[in-house]
């Protein structure tokens, strides 16, 4: 759930799906073709959406949920991600037991 209480974004078997909490119900805003997502994250202050994909990390833009990294370097599927209250580092863990530790910034900077 985005830190706003607003949105949510919740993972299918086959897609991820971004949907606007409204009173009654849920409205659909954005699906993300996703194979195998079982994890999908907001930061803490809600400028990204982490979701994975098999042993990759997508990392979306909080607005207009489109990639702005991918982040490849686990060797088995992700079982854990954590994001600091800053919002600068993020933590991956694998089912293997390895941990990645990423600087978001530098890797979103790489890539613009």
């Amino acid at each position: 759930m985005h830190p706003s209480g607003l949105f949510i974004a919740i993972a299918f078997q086959m897609s991820l799906k971004v949907f606007a909490i409204l009173n009654l119900s849920l409205v659909l805003l954005k699906e993300l073709v996703l194979g195998s997502c079982t994890i999908t994250k907001y930061s803490f202050k809600g400028h990204y959406l982490c979701a994975n994909e098999n042993q990759v990390i997508h990392l979306f833009d909080g607005i207009n949920y489109n990639i702005m990294v991918s982040l490849e370097k686990h060797v088995s599927l992700i079982k854990n991600i954590q994001i600091s209250d800053d919002d600068f580092i993020m933590v991956s863990q694998c089912i293997n037991g390895y941990i990645n530790v990423w600087n978001v910034q530098a890797e979103v900077e790489k890539y613009k």
